[in-house]
């Protein structure tokens, strides 16, 4: 158990860094000097279906295959196989909703959007980093 409780740490540690480092770019990339707003282009189709993929990817992870992992660590807190597949579908999943964040800095910085079209990337991949917080599995009923 002392294992998962380290894992568990160690995975809401990267989160907050990853939350950390997300705020922190999105602060620089508002600070940058604004340029002229470039009508809507294939670069921009580009991103938000590249972004639109990632949150769809993650929810799928999150849904799917999370839960078997988890369901598998709980049976068997000992199981080290079952902890580094729960730990990894976990990390997938924070990575996902990250990215996706972060093609919201792509919008702004590289592609000079406005922005309430880098607010379309922000703010689910920030919400879902937020409610995806890392959590212990639920135990196993008890078999009568």
């Amino acid at each position: 158990m002392a294992e998962i409780n380290a894992t568990l740490k160690q995975l809401r540690l990267i989160q907050a860094g990853i939350v950390l480092f997300l705020f922190i770019s999105i602060t620089l990339g508002e600070l940058a000097p604004k340029r002229s707003v470039p009508p809507w282009s294939f670069s921009h189709s580009l991103i938000a279906a590249l972004g639109l993929v990632c949150l769809l990817e993650a929810f799928n992870f999150r849904y799917r295959f999370l839960p078997a992992a988890a369901a598998k660590l709980a049976r068997n807190v000992t199981d080290a196989t079952a902890l580094r597949r729960w730990r990894a579908w976990q990390l997938m999943c924070i990575a996902m909703a990250a990215s996706s964040a972060f093609y919201g800095i792509v919008i702004r910085t590289a592609l000079h959007g406005p922005l309430w079209q880098a607010l379309l990337f922000y703010v689910p991949g920030i919400c879902l980093l937020l409610i995806w917080t890392p959590r212990l599995p639920a135990p196993a009923p008890a078999k009568r």
